[in-house]
């Protein structure tokens, strides 16, 4: 079973484009009938173009990502899962309808796809990051946002992979912006996303506890976070359960 199947219907209206117009991706693995891979950097590069894309076939797309990943920055994928099943609850309780919740389901796994071209080391380091690391990690937004932008069905989610990181003060990144000029998604998204980073160690830092996470969180209203968002995040129990 595909991992993203519990989270994207396969009745959802997956075709590229109501146009019948092709696509083009980057797809992690090259097609190899023998079953090789290609080396990282030329898998990246493998442009494919698709005239027809089914809902297996772009499940297998997210996977793949996924997968090439975990393999950069191990427990990515278990990360992208928790914070997606977050953020959609999240959206719930906000009244987000139904029809909006696949492309914040696909921006969710897919929200630090860009950090495949931020080196490995960087990603795993533990002590503080310098001025130059700090400016790779700040990329990742912009760069999975190239990175997906090829595949048509994907691009209505890109505003949370590229808005994910932005405050509501405006100091966040890569655009600055503030308040509600902010899509919704991805302010709902960042609340589930710093949630679950809080919840679960990381290299640098071990999991907080969720009493002290919930605090942060709330903390942030008006700051970090909109604060329609975090009162529904404190409404709601299962954010308090890190899953």
């Amino acid at each position: 079973m595909l991992i993203t199947s519990a989270l994207i219907a396969p009745t959802l209206p997956l075709a590229f484009g109501s146009d019948g117009s092709s696509a083009r991706y980057r797809l992690g693995e090259a097609l190899d009938p023998g079953g090789r891979r290609q080396p990282f950097e030329d898998d990246l590069l493998t442009m494919l173009t698709i005239s027809e894309l089914n809902a297996d076939l772009c499940d297998r797309i997210i996977e793949h990502w996924l997968g090439l990943l975990d393999e950069h920055a191990p427990g990515a994928t278990r990360h992208a899962l928790r914070v997606t099943r977050h953020a959609v609850a999240l959206a719930s309780e906000l009244g987000v309808p139904q029809a909006a919740w696949p492309n914040l389901q696909r921006g969710g796994l897919l929200h630090d796809v860009g950090k495949l071209f931020v080196p490995g080391y960087i990603l795993r380091k533990r002590g503080k990051l310098t001025d130059p690391e700090w400016t790779s990690i700040r990329e990742h937004p912009g760069r999975g946002c190239e990175l997906i932008r090829s595949v048509a069905l994907l691009e209505p989610s890109i505003e949370i992979i590229r808005s994910h990181h932005e405050r509501w003060d405006g100091r966040g990144y890569p655009d600055g912006l503030a308040g509600e000029d902010i899509p919704l998604p991805a302010r709902i998204f960042a609340v589930a996303d710093v949630w679950d980073a809080l919840t679960h160690d990381r290299p640098y830092r071990a999991a907080w506890p969720q009493d002290r996470a919930i605090e942060l969180v709330r903390s942030e209203a008006g700051h970090h976070f909109d604060p329609v968002v975090v009162e529904a995040f404190l409404d709601t129990t299962s954010y308090r359960l890190a899953g």
